[in-house]
C-alpha cells in the first residue's frame, strides 16, 4: 500500500515537472534582464581604407540593461604624449544610447551602409592614437593603439590598424560581461570585417529585435507643408505586448499638425500610448506633422518604444532630412538673414532700374512683401522682363541696411511665365525741367 502511494506521488510531481515547462516554452523566451548598471564603452574604432584614409569611425557600447543618456560625455582624441588633446565630440543634451546597444560617430561628409548618430572632424591615423571617453572630468573608457599616448592606454596598448582592418572588442565578450578587463591589449583585436552599429542597429542580446520600430520619415519636405509620417510595430515576442509608449523628439523647425490629438506634447516631445498589440501582430499608426516656412536640414533621433511587460526598448535608427525645394513666402523670406530660400513673385522692377555695377538688379514682389534681387556680374546678359512670374534660389543678406536676395548664378533665377513687357520697352528717365517766371531753366537727372 505504501509504494502504490509512492508512486502515485511520483506521477503526480512528475505531472507538476512536465505541466510547468509546458507553460514556459508557451509564454516564449524570458523577458528579464539581469539588472546592469550603464558604463559607456568605446567598442571598435576604424581609420579608413585603402585609397581614403578619411573614412573613420568610432563606435560606442551601452553595457548596461538601461537606456543610457550621453548628456555630459567627451570623447578626447591626442595623437601622441607630445600632441595636444583635442575634443573629437561632446555631448550637450540628451541623447539615449539602447541597452545592450550602439552608438555611432563617422568623419565628417564620408559615406557608411548605416546613418551616423553624430560626426566628427578629426582623421584618425593607424599606426597610433589614443581616445579617452569623460563624463565630466572622470575618465569612463579609454583606449590606445600603436604608439598612442601612454596616459590614454590601459595596461598594455591595442595594436596598430590596418587599411581596412579596425579595432574591435569582442561583441561576445560584451555580452557575457567579459570584454571590459581594462588592458586594451586583451581587449581589442584587429578585425577584417568593420560592422559599424548606430543607436537603430539590433542590441547585443538574445531578445534582440523581437520588438521591432520601422518609421518613414520623408527625405525632403517642403517649406511650410504638412506631411504623414506612418510607422510599424512588430511583436514577434511570442507575447501579448500591453502599454506601449512611443516617444518621438521633434527637431527644430519640425511641429505637430492641429489634428493629432492622440499624441501628447511638451516642448519638441511627442509621444502617443497603444493599450496592446498582439503577438505576431504589425501595428500601423501615424504621424501628422508640418514643417515651418524655413530652409534647413532636420535629424529625427531618439526616437524609442518601450513596452509595459517587455524588458529591451525598440530604437529607429537616426534619420536625416532637410525642408527646402518649395517657395516661401517673401514677408518670411525676409527674415532668414544668411539663409537659401526659394521665393516666387511677380518682377516689379525691370532689370537695370537699380544701380547694380556689372551685377543685375530687380525687384519681386508676391502678396506678402517684396524684397531686391541682386545677381552678381549679369549685368549684360540677365533679362526679367517686367510683370514677369519669377522663381528665385538665393541667400539673404543685408546690404547697406537693405535686405537683398542674392543667387549664386543667373541660372538661379527661373522666369516661370514671362510679363508683357519686354527689357527693350523700358521706361527711359526723361530729363526734369521746372518753369520758374522769367527764366527756362532745364535740369537733367
Amino acid at each position: 500500500m505504501m509504494n502504490k502511494y509512492k508512486n502515485l506521488l511520483w506521477i503526480l510531481l512528475l505531472l507538476l515537472i512536465t505541466s510547468c515547462k509546458g507553460s514556459e516554452q508557451a509564454g516564449g523566451q524570458s523577458s528579464s534582464l539581469e539588472k546592469v548598471p550603464v558604463k559607456i564603452l568605446i567598442s571598435e574604432v576604424f581609420s579608413g581604407i585603402e585609397g581614403n584614409n578619411q573614412a573613420d569611425f568610432v563606435e560606442i557600447y551601452n553595457s548596461g540593461t538601461t537606456i543610457a543618456d550621453l548628456n555630459g560625455y567627451t570623447l578626447w582624441y591626442q595623437l601622441k604624449d607630445s600632441s595636444e588633446e583635442i575634443i573629437l565630440f561632446q555631448w550637450t543634451e540628451e541623447t539615449m544610447v539602447p541597452p545592450l546597444g550602439y552608438y555611432a560617430l563617422i568623419q565628417a561628409d564620408q559615406l557608411f551602409p548605416i546613418q551616423p548618430d553624430g560626426n566628427f572632424n578629426q582623421p584618425l591615423v593607424p599606426s597610433r592614437g589614443g581616445l579617452s571617453l569623460r563624463k565630466d572630468s572622470q575618465v569612463v573608457d579609454s583606449l590606445s593603439w600603436g604608439s598612442g599616448p601612454t596616459a590614454m592606454i590601459e595596461s598594455h596598448p591595442a595594436l596598430e590598424m590596418q587599411p581596412g582592418l579596425s579595432l574591435q572588442r569582442s561583441p561576445d565578450g560584451l555580452s557575457s560581461g567579459t570584454g571590459d578587463t581594462n588592458d586594451n591589449g586583451l581587449d581589442f583585436s584587429l578585425n577584417s570585417t568593420p560592422s559599424l552599429m548606430n543607436t537603430g542597429s539590433s542590441v547585443n542580446h538574445e531578445l534582440a529585435d523581437q520588438l521591432g520600430l520601422d518609421i518613414s520619415f520623408p527625405y525632403q519636405i517642403n517649406p511650410g507643408e504638412e506631411f504623414i509620417v506612418e510607422f510599424q510595430i512588430h511583436n514577434q515576442t511570442g507575447k501579448e505586448l500591453n502599454n506601449l509608449l512611443l516617444t518621438i523628439p521633434l527637431p527644430d523647425h519640425i511641429g505637430l499638425q492641429e489634428n493629432g490629438a492622440q499624441f501628447q506634447q511638451e516642448d519638441n516631445l511627442i509621444t502617443t500610448r497603444i493599450s496592446s498589440i498582439n503577438e505576431g501582430e504589425t501595428f500601423v499608426g501615424s504621424i501628422p506633422l508640418k514643417a515651418e516656412f524655413t530652409f534647413s536640414g532636420y535629424v529625427f533621433r531618439n526616437v524609442y518604444l518601450v513596452a509595459g511587460n517587455w524588458a529591451l526598448p525598440a530604437f529607429a535608427a537616426p534619420f536625416y532630412g532637410k525642408i527646402g525645394g518649395g517657395a516661401i513666402p517673401i514677408s518670411t523670406a525676409r527674415e532668414l538673414i544668411d539663409k537659401e530660400v526659394v521665393v516666387e513673385g511677380i518682377s516689379t522692377m525691370y532689370v537695370g532700374g537699380f544701380f547694380a555695377g556689372s551685377g543685375a538688379k530687380f525687384y519681386v514682389e508676391d502678396d506678402s512683401g517684396g524684397v531686391q534681387v541682386y545677381v552678381s556680374g549679369a549685368g549684360n546678359s540677365l533679362v526679367v522682363p517686367l510683370g514677369s512670374r519669377v522663381r528665385v534660389r538665393g541667400k539673404i543678406e543685408l546690404y547697406r541696411d537693405s535686405i537683398e536676395l542674392i543667387p549664386s548664378s543667373e541660372d538661379l533665377v527661373e522666369i516661370l511665365e514671362v510679363g508683357t513687357r519686354t527689357a527693350s520697352a523700358r521706361p527711359k528717365l526723361q530729363p526734369w525741367k521746372r518753369s520758374i517766371p522769367n527764366q527756362n531753366i532745364s535740369l537733367d537727372g
